[in-house]
């Protein structure tokens, strides 16, 4: 299953000592607004530009102009061929979100992202880290994605933003990602789909508030046993990866309602996720797996369930326990039967079982038991 990949924003609010006092507009403020299209368009009206929108227009720069748009809280840039940050990028204080996807960024770029830092006295002798009041003068970045860019190493400058509650590094060429990470204490969303990480930190069970982790279509082969920590954690996404075992605690992840391993090298779906009582969505297609334990009648919660292009050749009885299930996805197997519990699984809407090695009458038998779902043979 793909994940959605989310837009280049980089919220800065308003982020330096002695700005706070400016007026940032709301969300709700800012939505009525009118966004500009063009530069020309908005060179008219430089005090009343809120809103800019110069996407897929083929930009290899920043727009000069766009200096004298004082109150500029929201500029669209997606789909250029930007490849550097400028100089003024720190002029525009009162700039909320920023859209950059689809540009052509590098690491080497992303060093201007400490433009904001540099516009302000530097800290005293001896310090190394910001500390108390002086982290109010740092940017106060709170979503940032920087995905599908050219982006080959970590740009360690992040972990300083200690706000970012979204950060997005998807569709780069990361191979790590560093220790301090779990700098990070208040991120929520983590999204690194699509790099070529073999490993993780240790430290990421620091971000204890994680509710949503992206790691697929990436080389893993194990995961920190650290990761149980992460008790907010919602959805995990490790399909197409190189695992074949689940991390060390994952029973106490109770939060989670989606979970997404298909693509890896599992034989056996691991007892401890039926302990996963909130789970609603397992993904486990495209493995190895040739039995079910019979524990899976535990998953209360269950909504979805694929199983395609496994090794199957039974389920247990104990399906039936799956009692809100109504997406079964069972497809490329070897079942020639299916337990005659599955009749009493009244939620179903749909049961895909092509490509099983099914006889006629089974099917029709079926068809039969199942009459209020959809059956694909």
């Amino acid at each position: 299953m793909k994940t959605k990949r989310l837009p280049f924003v980089l919220i800065l609010c308003c982020s330096f000592l002695g700005l706070f006092s400016q007026t940032i507009l709301s969300p709700s403020d800012l939505g009525k607004q009118k966004e500009f299209k063009s530069i020309k368009e908005a060179l008219a009206f430089p005090d009343k530009v809120y809103k800019l929108d110069l996407s897929s227009q083929a930009l290899k720069v920043f727009p000069p102009e766009i200096q004298k748009f004082k109150n500029l809280q929201i500029l669209n840039l997606k789909n250029n061929r930007i490849m550097a940050l400028p100089s003024f990028l720190g002029v525009l204080n009162k700039l909320q979100v920023l859209d950059l996807n689809g540009n052509l960024l590098n690491t080497r770029s992303l060093k201007e992202l400490d433009l904001a830092m540099a516009l302000l006295p530097a800290p005293p002798i001896g310090k190394n880290k910001p500390t108390g009041k002086e982290k109010e003068r740092l940017p106060i970045l709170e979503k940032l994605d920087l995905s599908n860019n050219m982006i080959d190493s970590f740009p360690t400058m992040l972990t300083q933003f200690q706000h970012l509650t979204s950060l997005s590094l998807s569709g780069n060429g990361l191979k790590a990602i560093p220790q301090d990470m779990g700098n990070l204490s208040n991120l929520q969303e983590l999204f690194l789909t699509g790099n070529k990480l073999s490993m993780l930190p240790a430290d990421l069970a620091k971000l204890v508030h994680i509710t949503r982790l992206e790691l697929d279509s990436n080389r893993l082969e194990s995961l920190p046993d650290g990761l149980s920590a992460l008790t907010e954690l919602k959805e995990l996404n490790l399909s197409h990866n190189n695992l074949s075992r689940a991390f060390k605690g994952i029973e106490n992840l109770q939060a989670l309602t989606l979970l997404l391993l298909d693509e890896n090298q599992f034989t056996a779906l691991p007892d401890e996720v039926c302990s996963l009582k909130s789970l609603e969505t397992l993904g486990l297609s495209k493995n190895k797996l040739s039995t079910l334990p019979e524990c899976i009648n535990k998953l209360k919660e269950i909504q979805t369930l694929d199983l395609s292009y496994n090794e199957l050749d039974k389920l247990p009885s104990g399906i039936a326990g799956m009692q809100k299930l109504t997406t079964f996805k069972l497809s490329r197997n070897q079942l020639e039967t299916v337990p005659v519990e599955i009749a009493q699984m009244k939620e179903l809407k749909i049961v895909d079982l092509t490509g099983n090695p099914m006889p006629s009458a089974e099917k029709d038998k079926l068809r039969a038991e199942l009459s209020f779902a959809k059956l694909q043979f």
